[in-house]
């Protein structure tokens, strides 16, 4: 599993949420490995936000998806309730980015 591009795209979040551009950040990954279960990229990535300052109540987290569409899929259906507002801003790579018509 490479994580560098979601760790690229978590410090673009860690930079707007300190300049107050943003007020929550969706961390969206699970595991893709079948031995490695407890490897949730978005709980690895959440520690490094939590020890830069974002408190754990500005973290929101999806751990269930296996690969980029379950990403997306289980993303839609987190924000898709209402209760962190209408307006979103979308961080991803070019590659992930075929996967926003989910949304």
């Amino acid at each position: 599993m490479s994580i560098l591009p979601a760790w690229i795209d978590s410090l673009q979040a860690l930079q707007l949420y300190h300049d107050k551009k943003i007020k929550k950040i969706l961390l969206s990954g699970g595991s893709g490995f079948v031995n490695f279960q407890d490897w949730k990229e978005s709980g690895l990535i959440a520690k490094v936000l939590l020890k830069s300052g974002v408190p754990e109540d500005d973290i929101i987290l999806e751990n269930g998806s296996r690969n980029t569409y379950e990403n997306a899929s289980l993303s839609k259906g987190i924000l898709k309730g209402n209760k962190y507002g209408q307006r979103f801003l979308l961080i991803t790579s070019a590659f992930h980015a075929t996967f926003v018509d989910v949304f």
